[in-house]
């Protein structure tokens, strides 16, 4: 478990840690929300889980990944095979991001919880 959350670590620490994930075998629970995470760091974390099958909850919950970023999450989630908790709330994602979203669940067998509360479409 790594809790990393309001460091302000901003897309450049997301992508950091995104290229980390891809070769971490064992890290399960990764918190990051709260760190002034935009689309370009979101959409690298979104697709890390194309690759990465060992992490199990993922909280990006109050940054500004956009729907740029959800639509990298949901195409990561089409191929994911373990993340099971995924909390994305409040994070400026509209309508676009979550058709995104819908179309990587309608492949994922593995997600029990997706947060998405406090965002932008209606």
């Amino acid at each position: 478990s790594l809790n990393l959350s309001q460091n302000a670590l901003g897309d450049e620490g997301a992508i950091a840690i995104g290229e980390s994930l891809l070769l971490n075998s064992t890290l399960k629970t990764l918190k990051l929300n709260i760190n002034g995470i935009r689309e370009k760091g979101g959409n690298v974390l979104g697709n890390v889980l194309r690759a990465n099958d060992y992490l199990e909850r993922l909280d990006v919950s109050m940054n500004s990944i956009g729907d740029l970023g959800a639509k990298s999450f949901g195409k990561g989630l089409r191929q994911n095979k373990k993340l099971n908790y995924l909390n994305l709330g409040k994070n400026e994602i509209g309508v676009d991001g979550v058709s995104a979203l819908s179309l990587g669940l309608r492949e994922n067998t593995t997600l029990e919880n997706l947060d998405l509360k406090n965002n932008q479409f209606e």
